[in-house]
């Protein structure tokens, strides 16, 4: 089995928890250009199918992701 090596480039790693962000190149007008949503409120059997829709589509990529790994892992591997 291969070493796998992950190389982190120079100021990706976190020394500290909650950091402080690095300052933006955005123009501030750019926050005037966010689209406000309108609160909607949900019957409880609309809110109960988007919640099981959610679980689903998270089981859903919980086994694509596994797979991607196990893949990867065997191409290591080789």
């Amino acid at each position: 089995m291969k070493s796998v090596h992950i190389v982190k480039m120079p100021g990706e790693e976190i020394d500290r928890p909650n950091p402080q962000p690095l300052p933006s190149n955005i123009d501030d007008h750019v926050l005037s250009l966010a689209v406000e949503l309108a609160l909607t409120k949900l019957d409880e059997s609309t809110y109960e199918g988007l919640q099981e829709f959610r679980r689903a589509a998270n089981y859903i990529a919980a086994g694509e992701c596994s797979r991607s790994m196990e893949l990867l892992s065997l191409k290591l591997a080789d």
